[in-house]
């Protein structure tokens, strides 16, 4: 078991280097230096889908050395397909804990939200209605983060 668990880390620390591209540490100084001008102590609500691991990790890395606390919420592809597959009233009009802390409670000092979607038309097959009722359910949120 420890042998395979070895394994499974290896292959992951050499896909990431792989995916290593110097433009996303570039991109990612003007994000937290002069886009959000990160001080210390600040606290960065970093939010993505898992394609863009690579640049929320440089992310996540400029703000450490700018002083710094992040918070990463990375996504998975295919949630948003399940959700609206299964998801039935109480669920759709659900609001995490956390998001709504993080805006209600002013936990955050910056949001920095990264699409990086690799299906476009993931969502064709979802029923509209349930769509707009979770929408709703989030507006509140999503508005107060901008």
């Amino acid at each position: 078991m420890a042998h395979a668990l070895y394994k499974c880390r290896l292959a992951l620390a050499t896909t990431i280097r792989a995916m290593y591209d110097p433009r996303f540490n570039k991109m990612a100084q003007v994000i937290v230096n002069y886009s959000i001008e990160v001080q210390p102590g600040q606290t960065v609500y970093v939010w993505s889908q898992t394609p863009a691991a690579p640049l929320m990790l440089e992310i996540y890395r400029e703000i450490l050395k700018a002083g710094g606390n992040a918070f990463l919420r990375a996504d998975l592809p295919g949630a948003q397909e399940i959700f609206y597959a299964h998801a039935q009233g109480a669920q759709l009009d659900f609001v995490s804990p956390v998001d709504r802390i993080s805006v209600e409670e002013g936990q955050f000092d910056a949001y920095i939200r990264i699409g990086a979607e690799t299906n476009t038309r993931r969502l064709s097959n979802a029923d509209p209605a349930k769509i707009q009722r979770h929408q709703a359910a989030m507006s509140p949120i999503l508005t107060k983060r901008l």
